[in-house]
């Protein structure tokens, strides 16, 4: 490979990466991710039972 094509390869893989990271946020922060963790929430936030005497 040349210079100027690896170069562009380099830059390809960091803008995939960077769009991987966008859209991981995107997902992480979105109404999904808020409703599982509330969902989450009110699961640990159930009394615990200690059967261990």
């Amino acid at each position: 490979m040349d210079v100027p094509a690896t170069s562009h390869l380099a830059w390809a893989v960091l803008a995939c990466r960077g769009a991987a990271t966008v859209l991981l946020g995107l997902t992480s922060t979105g109404r999904w991710a808020k409703a599982r963790a509330e969902c989450g929430g009110r699961r640990r936030s159930m009394p615990v039972l200690d059967v261990a005497r």
